[in-house]
């Protein structure tokens, strides 16, 4: 007759006994470990790991181009006309374009796109207290893609419908835009890193220089508000016949923001009228 021989860790669970540190075990979970780890600011492994993440940071900032803000302790340079919480009123890169063309006034864009289609959104509804008004939401399956391209520091806007999204519409508003430009001025157009924004058969004009967001980053573009306000106001409780409607709307609503709204809406503390000089 053999008998069993019982495992060492499992005799330690059944007697409630936690197991020994020479048996590989530590009595802290991972959770716990890593949760001591971070809250201790005298640790040298915390210290060394906020150093990597910050460091992490610059790495992508440098990359992108784009200006980091400060921490609230720091102000922002005499008469840099900027708020408080940036290191200038305007990205480095644009002074590198600036100083490129010093007899040339360089305005700063803000570009995007959107789809805009009869698969619609319900939003609030002016309505008598306690009623339940009545609204119709399509469900149907044309759409549209609206570009548009916005200068927060003056109002100034455009918005061109298209019926897709490819390399080939981006020439074209791309085009559309260059030809907004005064004789004596250029863009810096800051937009996302899309697919049809990075290829290589896009072809920009010679005045306008892109400059790509970091990836995962609407938050940094105002023309991101503009599409809310849209939603919001003008594009939501309706039905629409057809593709034809469709761009007929964009363009009604693009129409009915003058400069003031525009600026009110896609304002941005890192682009002031003073950074447009």
């Amino acid at each position: 007759m053999h008998g069993t021989r019982s495992h060492p860790t499992a005799d330690a669970r059944a007697r409630g006994s936690p197991r020994r540190a020479s048996e590989g075990w530590r009595p802290t979970t991972r959770r716990r470990r890593f949760a001591s780890w971070t809250a201790d600011p005298g640790d040298s492994r915390s210290r060394v790991r906020q150093g990597l993440l910050a460091h992490w940071d610059l790495q992508a900032a440098e990359a992108s181009r784009v200006r980091m803000p400060q921490s609230s302790a720091q102000t922002s340079p005499a008469g840099s006309g900027c708020s408080q919480g940036f290191q200038a009123s305007r990205p480095l890169f644009v002074n590198r374009v600036r100083a490129s063309r010093p007899r040339t006034r360089v305005r700063i864009w803000f570009q995007d796109e959107a789809r805009f289609g009869q698969r619609g959104t319900l939003t609030a509804v002016w309505a008598i207290k306690r009623s339940r008004p009545t609204v119709v939401r399509q469900h149907g399956r044309k759409s549209i893609w609206v570009f548009a391209a916005v200068e927060p520091a003056t109002g100034w806007s455009i918005a061109i419908p298209y019926r897709e999204v490819n390399t080939e519409t981006t020439q074209a508003f791309l085009n559309a835009a260059a030809r907004r430009l005064g004789r004596r001025e250029h863009a810096v157009m800051i937009l996302d890193g899309a697919g049809w924004h990075r290829s290589h058969k896009l072809r920009w004009p010679r005045r306008i220089t892109p400059l790509f967001l970091p990836p995962y980053s609407p938050e940094l573009n105002p023309v991101e508000r503009l599409w809310h306000w849209f939603r919001e106001h003008h594009w939501s409780n309706r039905t629409y016949a057809d593709e034809h409607a469709l761009v007929a709307e964009a363009i009604r609503s693009h129409r009915t923001l003058c400069r003031k709204d525009i600026r009110s809406i896609c304002r941005t503390n890192c682009v002031t009228p003073e950074a447009q000089v």
